[in-house]
């Protein structure tokens, strides 16, 4: 039998030190290093952790000119550069920690203008290597006035003892085929993967939807090799709807059954959606 070996992931719940990147590369270095030492495998930052989200174009006018001007300035000097220093020790303590690193920062592009900034994701292995990064492919809204446009070369996931890693920013997660890109990266585990909407229920502003997710395991998972087994597991969806917008939603998925139907965790096999109408 395959089995999968819990890990613990950390999700850093912080705050930078505001507009000071020293300050806040090494605060996250903090948080890498007590993460692994609690055990720890994968810590995951907030987006633009360093030095911080620019809040401010959500709450200044845009006829002051010289407070934004004044703003961005101070971003451009404290952002990070991929091949800065601080880059370096954030790499040197996920190596010495044995964790890998997920974080949100500023960019500045010091491969070309040096003066662009994009809102970007670091992807860091516990061997201290920078892996890749993902820019934001469009800013949302007054984000525009801050970070240049990403690009679709951008949109890869990594391979990790324990999975794949990969991600969205913010709204990105709303863009269809930002997504299909993600997964279609992710499918090499189930190829045939079929997501089947079982149920709609409404009420209200709140939409609930039940859904199937089939397929073979015919790829690598998690770090263990194709199982060739199918399997048969349900999710939910709870979702809020205000000014034709989605605002809230929450999500179930059965992950422990897709283990278990594998093979890959000990127990018994989940029921199958037919069991469970009996």
């Amino acid at each position: 039998m395959n089995t999968v070996e819990n890990i613990i992931i950390s999700a850093a719940q912080a705050t930078p030190v505001y507009l000071d990147q020293a300050a806040t590369a090494d605060k996250a270095c903090d948080l890498i290093a007590s993460a692994a030492r609690k055990g720890a495998k994968l810590i995951v930052f907030p987006e633009a952790f360093v030095p911080c989200y620019p809040d401010w174009i959500w709450v200044i006018p845009p006829n002051q000119n010289k407070l934004l001007a004044d703003l961005y300035g101070r971003l451009v000097d404290q952002s990070l550069t991929i091949d800065s220093a601080e880059t370096e020790k954030i790499c040197r303590v996920a190596r010495q920690s044995d964790i890998h690193v997920v974080l949100g920062v500023n960019e500045r592009n010091s491969d070309a203008s040096g003066s662009s900034l994009y809102n970007t994701i670091l992807y860091i292995s516990h061997e201290g290597t920078l892996l890749g990064k993902h820019r934001k492919l469009v800013p949302t809204a007054p984000e525009r006035m801050i970070w240049a446009q990403g690009d679709g070369s951008t949109l890869e996931v990594y391979e990790s003892p324990f999975g794949k890693l990969g991600g969205l920013i913010c709204w990105e997660n709303y863009m269809p085929l930002a997504r299909h890109t993600m997964f279609a990266q992710y499918r090499a585990a189930f190829p045939d993967f079929q997501f089947t909407t079982n149920h709609i229920l409404a009420e209200g502003d709140w939409v609930c939807a039940r859904f199937t997710f089939k397929g073979t395991n015919k790829g690598p998972m998690m770090g263990s090799p194709a199982t060739g087994k199918s399997v048969s597991v349900d999710g939910y969806d709870l979702i809020r709807i205000a000014d034709g917008k989605m605002v809230e939603h929450y999500g179930v998925f059965d992950y422990a059954g897709m283990l278990t139907q594998l093979g890959m965790m000990p127990g018994a096999p989940s029921a199958t959606p037919q069991e469970k109408k009996q």
